[in-house]
């Protein structure tokens, strides 16, 4: 079996541009977090939701069956954060599969994995030292009958018309990969149909303390409850008088509850679609720059030299081996803790989306 060195995904490309020596632990070494992190395991939760769906199952099962990741709370973590992300995808895709149970899309092909030719723009020859590969979503027909790659992205940007999210995706490469990758396998893809999930924001809030009769609990500095001239309760904290209204932590139950309520109540925030072009222009210029990006990697790879941007360590997130190039490690001789090496440097290619 490959190892998949020889690949150059989407992901791949990205981490080239970014920063060659974060390549070169990726992609030559194979170096992986041993735990992923909440972005990632949300937004692969969330994809495998839908894709049991498009494959044909009831909603109940592809939501029961994309939640099994947090059946068992992994070592280290915080039991009551990991209840709230398990609530946070319950409720998307509880949502989600509600709200577009009948889009009128036809599925065509799912998880559609690819591998092709990169070829030299002026020679018409063929790279012997790498492919261009990816997987996609799916391909479907469109309710007007035209065929579209269907792709699915979750975020936690603003997905509000007119914001730099939709403007970022005219350029996007991973969209024109998909598209030329799609013709090439004989789909007459006419555009992307992109499929948009915001992660939410809101996260667990504070509720007061109810006695028996329903009434919030209020204390002075002393611990004594404060009272009203007519023998009632205070009902507000004040804290020029040094009263305390008592809350408590909503559960994960209540919080779940709380955020399905604001995503039927404002579904436009949480979901959008678009449809994505690509000019033959469009599909030329990617052909040209994965020339260039595969030379670009195999002269880094030949000569040793994987040069480190340290603009990209800190932003727009910590680089996840930031620590690792800081402690002058060498993983080349030993695999830094928290770290695992693969043997398929593109396991994406063989379970859910890239």
């Amino acid at each position: 079996m490959s190892d998949g060195r020889n690949l150059i995904t989407h992901s791949r490309a990205q981490a080239a541009k970014t920063c060659l020596r974060k390549h070169h632990y990726l992609y030559d070494l194979g170096l992986r977090k041993e735990r992923t992190s909440s972005p990632l395991r949300m937004g692969s939760v969330i994809h495998h939701g839908k894709e049991l769906m498009r494959k044909g199952s009831t909603a109940e099962v592809a939501i029961a069956t994309a939640l099994e990741p947090y059946t068992k709370v992994p070592d280290g973590v915080d039991p009551f954060a990991w209840a709230i992300e398990r609530e946070k995808c319950y409720r998307l895709l509880h949502a989600y599969l509600h709200i577009y149970a009948n889009d009128g899309l036809t599925i065509i092909a799912t998880e559609q994995a690819f591998e092709l030719p990169i070829i030299n723009p002026e020679t018409g020859h063929a790279s012997t030292k790498f492919k261009l590969a990816g997987k996609i979503d799916g391909v479907v027909r469109l309710p007007d009958n035209r065929v579209a790659v269907d792709e699915t992205k979750t975020t936690g940007q603003s997905i509000d018309d007119g914001a730099d999210y939709w403007q970022k995706l005219r350029i996007d490469e991973q969209i024109t990969r998909y598209v030329y990758a799609a013709r090439m396998m004989g789909h007459d893809v006419s555009c992307v149909h992109y499929d948009v999930i915001r992660k939410p924001g809101m996260e667990p809030k504070q509720i007061a303390l109810l006695d028996a009769d329903g009434m919030k609990i209020v204390l002075d500095s002393n611990g004594v409850r404060v009272m009203n001239k007519n023998g009632t309760p205070k009902q507000a904290g004040s804290a020029e008088q040094g009263w305390t209204l008592q809350t408590r932590i909503e559960t994960a139950q209540e919080y779940g509850d709380r955020l399905t309520q604001d995503i039927f109540e404002r579904p436009q925030f949480y979901f959008a679609r678009r449809e994505i072009t690509r000019t033959q222009s469009d599909i030329d210029e990617f052909l040209v720059e994965q020339w260039q990006q595969q030379k670009t990697i195999a002269e880094a790879q030949n000569t040793g030299r994987h040069f480190k941007n340290t603009g990209a360590c800190l932003s727009p997130f910590k680089c996840e081996f930031f620590d690792v190039c800081c402690s002058g490690l060498k993983p080349e001789i030993e695999t830094p803790q928290g770290f695992k090496v693969l043997e398929n440097v593109h396991p994406e290619l063989e379970s859910e989306g890239e």
